[in-house]
């Protein structure tokens, strides 16, 4: 584990346990910065890190807002939903600029370009997506005071270099190390077992059946079939990660059926 991947482990661990502006100050303190009031709106549930590159009355680098509803259950649907107040505020905002929306929850961190962004580019801080991929604690301490520096567009504007990085989504070495060993296993049960066979050459049409029929067991299992159990899988997982979980379940208790089962 990475020293990044350490610190907002332990930050998100605190998380879990304050509430309110204490958990807004720990994760500006996460980043090094001092948590200021909404100059547009003092009474705003939106506050703001301020930059000491940036002239607080007119810009900050990020408006944050607690989130007690956001937690590790929180379903994709739900996260995507969250998007909407990003377009309200920026609305309010008027001309003060921000250059992005955070969400502080209960252990679980989201945050939201302000411009030129949407509800799927978003940087989902959690204790699991920080152990899965080291890339995203990478991402969200490059946004630390002692490393951000900011740069002039072509406008004289400042902005955040590179910022599309934050937001570039990759799969990790051990997501995929995962896929191979579950195709090298789906395909010696396969192999390995005559009932398994007979209940796929039952999918196809007769006369591949009997083409197949004089072949070599392993010359039966193509990858094709191997790819689509896997899909499905991982169609499955995507399913019960935006729609949630307990939908699943509650839909295999009323139906009994086996097609529930992942």
């Amino acid at each position: 584990m990475t020293t990044n991947q350490r610190l907002i482990i332990d930050a998100l661990h605190e998380l879990q346990v304050t509430y309110g502006r204490a958990s807004l100050e720990r994760f500006s303190a996460l980043l090094g910065y001092q948590l200021i009031s909404n100059p547009v709106d003092p009474d705003s549930e939106w506050l703001l890190l301020d930059h000491p590159d940036l002239d607080s009355r007119e810009h900050a680098l990020m408006a944050v807002r607690y989130d007690e509803d956001l937690t590790a259950t929180t379903t994709v649907s739900q996260l995507r939903k969250r998007y909407h107040l990003v377009e309200k505020q920026r609305i309010l905002f008027r001309q003060f600029s921000v250059d992005l929306y955070a969400f502080v929850g209960v252990g679980r961190v989201l945050i939201f370009r302000a411009y030129g962004g949407n509800r799927d580019e978003r940087l989902d801080i959690s204790v699991d997506s920080i152990q899965r991929v080291s890339l995203y604690a990478d991402a969200l301490m490059s946004l630390s005071r002692d490393r951000l520096e900011f740069s002039e567009d072509v406008f004289g504007n400042l902005v955040i270099p590179d910022i599309d990085s934050l937001f570039r989504r990759e799969l990790s070495s051990q997501f995929t190390s995962v896929i191979e060993l579950y195709k090298r296993r789906i395909a010696e049960v396969i192999v390995n077992d005559t009932d398994c066979e007979a209940r796929l050459l039952e999918l196809v049409p007769r006369h591949v059946q009997s083409q197949l029929s004089k072949l070599a067991l392993q010359q039966k299992v193509f990858g094709s079939i191997v790819d689509t159990i896997v899909l499905r899988v991982l169609l499955r997982r995507f399913f019960e990660a935006y729609h949630g979980l307990e939908l699943f379940l509650k839909a295999r208790r009323s139906s009994g059926s086996r097609f529930w089962q992942g």
